[in-house]
């Protein structure tokens, strides 16, 4: 996936939505204290002050995150997205978007092998577009350091983190979208984000796994 399209996917760019004069805007909202996704086993305990945009009523699509706006925006714009990460907004706001999935896309190992990212460091090497930055020191995801990349786009930064889960059955990415004047502020909620995801064990998962289970709360 390019840096452009990811942009693109997250709705970091209004025009995304399909955004016309006939579409009504939502109020954004507090952000709950929790968010959880028991069809992938994923939590994070939210800090406080953060807004996100629900979900309109009636979305039908496919659970694979959501997005914590650093302000609050004007609007909401009714996501017509089939994946549960698209947030689409009127105008650019800074931003932590939480996105995860199988980890199924693989890669050549040689010799006519191939296999999707066994680790974070391959997973993040596989979805880094080229060039890139290096992550700022001092982040963890997951409980190690995080690994990713950096992306500068004239005054727009953004910062994504990357990591493999469940074994490695599934991936993530957590991605700060902010621009320079704001990042040193904005790092410090990207870094308590990231260090508050955790995995938890589905109430579908029969296996023994030595993780806390899931509460019964849902993603939104």
């Amino acid at each position: 996936m390019t840096f452009a399209k990811f942009r693109c996917s997250l709705g970091l760019i209004c025009l995304c939505a399909g955004l016309d004069a006939q579409t009504a805007l939502e109020p954004p909202q507090p952000a709950p204290k929790l968010y959880v996704t028991d069809n992938y086993g994923l939590m994070l305990k939210v800090p406080q002050g953060l807004r996100y945009c629900p979900l309109p009523e009636g979305w039908t699509g496919s659970d694979h995150g959501t997005a914590l706006f650093l302000e609050a925006p004007s609007g909401c714009i009714p996501s017509r997205a089939y994946a549960s990460s698209s947030r689409p907004t009127p105008e650019f706001v800074p931003a932590i978007y939480l996105y995860y999935a199988y980890n199924v896309v693989e890669i050549e190992r040689g010799n006519g092998q191939s296999s999707p990212p066994r680790t974070s460091a391959e997973y993040a090497q596989r979805y880094c577009k080229k060039p890139f930055l290096p992550v700022p020191p001092g982040l963890t995801l997951l409980g190690k350091p995080a690994l990713g990349c950096r992306h500068d786009d004239g005054d727009r930064v953004e910062i994504s983190l990357k990591a493999v889960f469940d074994g490695g059955e599934s991936g993530m990415d957590v991605t700060l979208s902010t621009t320079r004047q704001r990042l040193a502020r904005d790092l410090r909620v990207l870094s308590s984000v990231a260090s508050e995801i955790s995995e938890c064990q589905p109430s579908w998962d029969k296996k023994k796994h030595e993780r806390p289970a899931c509460p019964q709360t849902g993603s939104w």
